[in-house]
């Protein structure tokens, strides 16, 4: 390592890099040389060093190595993705180059956005998974979004609070806001004792329906993104049974009859799918607000299933079955909630065991 006055007066700091690579750095005045070979020097000596070359990745480059690589995921999370990443990340850390990220700064800017909890976690998802593209190609040293065990850093990032978990009706609550919704009451009641997400409920299919078992296949989702409607298999790729009971069954033979099996069971009156967007401002919103509830999502009539179904004696494995988890833990941790009853009932219960004991 050394610093050298050249001819064209300027200072170079020339040094090897880890590799053994020769590389030099060129000065206006002596004591910023001076500085920079200080710094480089610790560096080195700490494991932080990087490539002059890696410094220009910035996370604009990163995110869109992301977007090519997430090019098989499903059309409405790569939708999601890049809308998360044009209105919340893009501005800010597009040109942030990739190794000037700290975890300090991102969860400082992250938490002055002042966005709910739900949001301000998918924002930090997005970003660790785009800086983990960078670490798996060699470019980055390591997450710093990520914990030394490889989890995502998040323990100050707010918790979800209960109004945002989706409030539940109660039963009677959900049949008056069916009837509200006439004439497309069934869409709520599959929505709110079914457990059943609104694309799926769109893209349902006569020959889906088994009367005769009272079983409902979800094997078809119909959505909607920026405007255009498509079709694809459920969330997690899971198709699943729903076991509906007579009420319902019974309800539904009218929209069934007369139509082809591959024909969707409800269609508006111009014969068209459903849209989530046209359903929700014209039916659902309209009729919440005519009955004073709460204004609840159309994705919140799953709380509703889940409550339902808990106070017919369901537990959480029949829950995650119904509204069709992968993981018994995101069941949990979305629903975990409802059933914390339960814990208190068995606290009691084991209470007067131990009475009875003495």
């Amino acid at each position: 390592m050394s610093i050298k006055r050249t001819s064209s007066g300027k200072w170079q700091y020339r040094y090897r890099d880890l590799q053994g690579q020769q590389r030099a750095k060129n000065f206006e005045l002596k004591k910023d040389a001076e500085n920079f070979a200080a710094q480089n020097r610790m560096a080195m000596a700490s494991g932080t060093w990087i490539a002059p070359s890696k410094s220009k990745l910035t996370v604009g480059h990163l995110w869109e190595d992301f977007a090519a690589l997430k090019g098989s995921k499903k059309r409405k999370t790569r939708v999601d993705y890049e809308s998360i990443w044009r209105t919340h990340l893009q501005s800010t850390w597009a040109d942030v180059p990739a190794v000037k990220v700290t975890q300090i700064e991102f969860m400082k800017w992250l938490l002055a956005k002042g966005s709910s909890p739900t949001r301000t976690d998918k924002i930090h998802l997005l970003m660790t998974m785009i800086l983990d593209v960078g670490v798996e190609s060699g470019r980055i040293p390591r997450n710093v979004l990520l914990t030394k065990r490889g989890r995502r850093a998040k323990a100050d990032l707010p918790r979800v609070h209960e109004s945002e978990r989706g409030a539940a009706l109660n039963l009677s609550q959900l049949v008056l806001l069916a009837d509200e919704c006439a004439p497309f009451s069934e869409v709520i009641l599959l929505l709110g004792l079914g457990g059943l997400r609104f694309g799926e409920v769109a893209g349902l299919s006569v020959s889906s329906v088994d009367f005769e078992s009272s079983r409902i296949l979800v094997r078809e989702s119909l959505l909607e993104v920026g405007g255009e409607l498509y079709t694809e298999t459920p969330k997690n790729h899971r198709k699943r049974t729903f076991v509906a009971p007579e009420y319902l069954m019974e309800r539904l033979k009218p929209w069934c009859e007369g139509k082809g099996p591959d024909e969707y069971v409800f269609q508006t009156p111009q014969e068209t799918p459903l849209r989530n967007s046209n359903f929700s401002k014209r039916i659902y919103k309209p009729a919440l607000a005519a009955l004073g509830f709460p204004n609840l999502r159309l994705h919140d009539l799953r709380h509703t299933a889940v409550s339902v179904a808990k106070s017919a004696g369901g537990d959480i494995f029949d829950v995650k079955n119904q509204v069709g988890h992968s993981d018994i833990r995101t069941t949990i941790n979305t629903y975990g909630h409802i059933f914390e009853e339960d814990s208190l009932d068995l606290a009691k219960k084991m209470d007067v065991a131990l009475k009875n004991v003495h």
